[in-house]
């Protein structure tokens, strides 16, 4: 459907409006919810990443193998500052040597 707008802000506004609508009907998970010895979330947490844990273990990213092969957009979607990004990239490469 056109918006008038140019085909990659649509496609911008479609991706925040669908991110908006999964936040609002996802409930908050506590970060002690899941199991403190899960590898990513040793991983996380050695890398002070720990933060992150809650969205990728809800996001199937619940072990290292998965966790190596993740994509800048997934991060983004997940609500990764970039940052983060650059640093979780970084242990990742030296986890991989």
């Amino acid at each position: 459907k056109d918006l008038g707008i140019p085909p990659l802000h649509a496609t911008r506004l479609r991706r925040t409006v669908n991110e908006l609508k999964r936040m609002g009907s996802r409930r908050e998970l506590d970060v002690s919810s899941f199991d403190p010895s899960n590898p990513v979330a040793v991983f996380l947490q050695e890398a002070g990443l720990e933060q992150y844990t809650a969205a990728l273990l809800q996001a199937g990213f619940d072990d290292i193998e998965v966790l190596l092969l993740i994509e800048d957009s997934d991060l983004r979607d997940l609500g990764f500052v970039r940052g983060h990004v650059v640093k979780l990239r970084k242990r990742l490469r030296e986890y991989a040597e």
